[in-house]
């Protein structure tokens, strides 16, 4: 360090260290080490002492504060790389990312299946295509509980539009019988509209 800022404006000259003893600089060096390293195993305990028990009320800690330790805990991690590494420490990173980006696109290991839980995946999955989709868009809950199952073919279409209807129409009635005066918005309870 040749140069440094003393107040906001003025840069002051760093004085030599060549009169201070090399073993005194070595062991405040050294004892600074400890103490860091320290520090980062009491943060990586405390940051696992915090998820396992996460549930207890007292463990119960703010998401910025979470989010805060995470990121000392990134900054430990680059600084370690970068005392280790030192100008290599970036194009290293940048290395491990990208070949953990193509390891993860080549092999099933780094897939994760997460199931719900109370779901059976032993039956055939639910059909997901645009017209079903559209038809459950258009369908009211009014209108599924009116006709039971649905009806198939265009000549009972006309059936099921007419059953739609009038149970739509006897949902705009109870509605309308619970409008309170001051009520400013009549929001329907069904999707499909008329």
């Amino acid at each position: 360090v040749e140069r440094y800022l003393a107040s906001p404006w003025r840069l002051a000259i760093a004085r030599t260290s060549e009169h201070y003893d090399k073993t005194l600089l070595r062991s405040v060096l050294w004892q600074n080490h400890i103490n860091g390293s320290i520090f980062s195993v009491a943060l990586v305990i405390t940051f696992v002492a915090l998820g396992a028990f996460s549930d207890t009320a007292l463990f119960s800690i703010p998401a910025a504060a979470s989010v805060f330790i995470l990121f000392t805990m990134l900054l430990m991690l680059m600084s370690a790389l970068y005392s280790w590494l030192k100008g290599w420490a970036i194009a290293v990173l940048l290395a491990l990312v990208l070949s953990l980006n193509l390891i993860s696109l080549r092999t099933e290991r780094f897939l994760y299946d997460a199931q719900v839980y109370g779901m059976d995946y032993g039956t055939e999955p639910a059909t997901y295509d645009r017209a079903t989709i559209n038809y459950l868009a258009q369908d009211t809950a009014a209108g599924r509980h009116a006709r039971g199952p649905p009806l198939g073919g265009p000549a009972q279409a006309g059936q099921r539009r007419a059953r739609v209807a009038c149970q739509t129409e006897a949902v705009d009635r109870e509605h309308q019988r619970w409008r309170f005066p001051g009520d400013a918005v009549d929001l329907p309870l069904h999707a499909g509209g008329r």
